[in-house]
Protein backbone atom coordinates (compact mmCIF):
# COMPACT_ATOMS: atom_id res chain seq x y z
CA UNK A 1 0.00 0.00 0.00
CA UNK A 2 1.12 3.42 -0.55
CA UNK A 3 0.90 6.24 2.06
CA UNK A 4 -1.34 8.67 1.41
CA UNK A 5 -0.30 12.04 0.67
CA UNK A 6 0.03 14.59 3.36
CA UNK A 7 -0.59 17.93 1.33
CA UNK A 8 -3.52 18.49 -1.38
CA UNK A 9 -2.14 18.43 -4.90
CA UNK A 10 -1.17 21.44 -6.43
CA UNK A 11 -3.95 22.14 -9.56
CA UNK A 12 -2.39 23.63 -12.69
CA UNK A 13 -2.15 27.57 -12.37
CA UNK A 14 -2.59 27.91 -8.90
CA UNK A 15 0.98 29.68 -7.13
CA UNK A 16 2.36 29.41 -3.90
CA UNK A 17 1.41 33.22 -2.75
CA UNK A 18 -2.07 32.92 -3.87
CA UNK A 19 -3.17 30.03 -1.97
CA UNK A 20 -0.99 31.31 1.00
CA UNK A 21 -3.53 34.64 0.99
CA UNK A 22 -6.76 32.02 0.71
CA UNK A 23 -5.11 29.81 4.21
CA UNK A 24 -4.69 33.65 5.68
CA UNK A 25 -8.43 34.39 4.79
CA UNK A 26 -9.47 32.01 5.45
CA UNK A 27 -8.10 31.69 9.00
CA UNK A 28 -9.08 35.64 9.79
CA UNK A 29 -12.52 34.61 9.09
CA UNK A 30 -12.61 31.35 11.55
CA UNK A 31 -10.83 33.63 14.06
CA UNK A 32 -13.61 36.40 13.96
CA UNK A 33 -15.72 36.24 16.97
CA UNK A 34 -19.91 36.31 15.69
CA UNK A 35 -22.51 38.39 17.44
CA UNK A 36 -24.61 36.38 19.28
CA UNK A 37 -27.77 35.12 18.02
CA UNK A 38 -31.09 36.05 20.04
CA UNK A 39 -32.69 32.05 20.48
CA UNK A 40 -36.32 32.46 20.69
CA UNK A 41 -37.71 31.36 24.55
CA UNK A 42 -38.93 28.11 25.11
CA UNK A 43 -42.29 27.82 26.23
CA UNK A 44 -40.89 26.76 29.75
CA UNK A 45 -39.38 30.02 29.55
CA UNK A 46 -41.96 32.29 28.99
CA UNK A 47 -43.63 34.54 31.70
CA UNK A 48 -47.11 35.16 32.49
CA UNK A 49 -48.20 37.57 35.33
CA UNK A 50 -44.83 37.06 36.35
CA UNK A 51 -44.77 33.71 36.86
CA UNK A 52 -43.37 31.03 34.54
CA UNK A 53 -45.73 28.84 32.25
CA UNK A 54 -44.40 25.69 33.31
CA UNK A 55 -45.34 26.49 37.05
CA UNK A 56 -48.56 28.50 36.18
CA UNK A 57 -50.15 25.68 34.21
CA UNK A 58 -49.24 23.04 37.03
CA UNK A 59 -50.54 25.06 39.32
CA UNK A 60 -54.15 26.09 37.63
CA UNK A 61 -54.14 22.10 36.60
CA UNK A 62 -53.92 20.77 40.46
CA UNK A 63 -56.28 23.33 41.42
CA UNK A 64 -58.92 22.51 39.01
CA UNK A 65 -58.72 19.06 39.69
CA UNK A 66 -58.85 19.62 43.75
CA UNK A 67 -61.69 21.86 42.77
CA UNK A 68 -63.47 19.06 41.09
CA UNK A 69 -63.10 16.19 43.22
CA UNK A 70 -64.13 18.63 46.51
CA UNK A 71 -67.31 20.30 44.28
CA UNK A 72 -68.12 17.27 43.29
CA UNK A 73 -68.09 15.32 47.15
CA UNK A 74 -69.96 18.68 48.27
CA UNK A 75 -73.12 18.26 45.66
CA UNK A 76 -73.50 15.18 46.67
CA UNK A 77 -73.63 15.75 50.44
CA UNK A 78 -76.54 18.82 49.83
CA UNK A 79 -79.84 17.29 51.19
CA UNK A 80 -81.97 16.78 47.35
CA UNK A 81 -78.89 17.24 45.25
CA UNK A 82 -77.60 13.40 45.36
CA UNK A 83 -78.08 13.14 41.72
CA UNK A 84 -76.30 14.58 38.62
CA UNK A 85 -74.83 12.49 35.97
CA UNK A 86 -70.96 12.18 37.04
CA UNK A 87 -69.80 12.29 33.40
CA UNK A 88 -71.28 15.79 32.90
CA UNK A 89 -68.84 16.95 35.46
CA UNK A 90 -65.99 15.54 34.19
CA UNK A 91 -66.83 16.58 30.58
CA UNK A 92 -66.93 20.25 32.06
CA UNK A 93 -63.14 19.26 33.89
CA UNK A 94 -61.79 18.99 30.61
CA UNK A 95 -63.32 21.82 28.49
CA UNK A 96 -62.36 24.09 31.85
CA UNK A 97 -58.80 22.44 30.94
CA UNK A 98 -59.24 23.37 27.27
CA UNK A 99 -60.11 26.71 27.85
CA UNK A 100 -57.36 27.11 29.91
CA UNK A 101 -54.71 26.19 27.56
CA UNK A 102 -56.60 28.45 24.86
CA UNK A 103 -56.08 30.82 26.82
CA UNK A 104 -52.72 30.53 27.94
CA UNK A 105 -51.22 30.46 23.60
CA UNK A 106 -53.30 33.21 23.16
CA UNK A 107 -51.77 34.91 26.01
CA UNK A 108 -48.13 33.75 24.95
CA UNK A 109 -48.16 32.81 21.20
CA UNK A 110 -50.56 35.85 20.42
CA UNK A 111 -52.57 32.70 17.99
CA UNK A 112 -53.79 29.53 18.58
CA UNK A 113 -51.58 28.19 15.32
CA UNK A 114 -47.77 27.39 15.47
Amino acid sequence: RRPRPTTMPRQAGVDEESEMKVVNETAKMEAQELPPVDKPKALSETIVCGVPVKMLVLVLLTVQNAGAVLLMRYTRSIPGETEFVTQTAVMMQEFLKGMACVFILLNTEGTLSS
